[in-house]
């Protein structure tokens, strides 16, 4: 189970944000793969939802996350898109 938590600042990030759901703590969100959509899905629950990342849960089929940003390389040479 992956528990995210996500801090983001952006000039493109609305100064005023909606209010959550009332009952976003009793809110549970499960997706689907550990692919860049979901991972930024999360951020947007985390922060425009206000849901805490402890409700979150990534399901991932295989034994690495990332979906398709699993290509070759490293942090200092950059990655290759498979």
């Amino acid at each position: 189970m992956a528990h995210l938590s996500c801090r983001t600042t952006s000039a493109a990030t609305p100064k005023t944000t909606p209010a959550p759901p009332d009952d976003v703590v009793e809110r549970k969100a499960y997706l689907v793969g550990s692919g860049i959509a979901s991972l930024f899905a999360a951020a947007y629950l985390i922060r425009d939802a206000r849901m805490p990342g402890e409700s979150i849960t990534v399901l991932e089929e295989l034994s690495e996350l990332d979906g398709a940003f699993d290509g070759s390389g490293d942090a200092e040479k950059g990655f290759r898109w498979p």
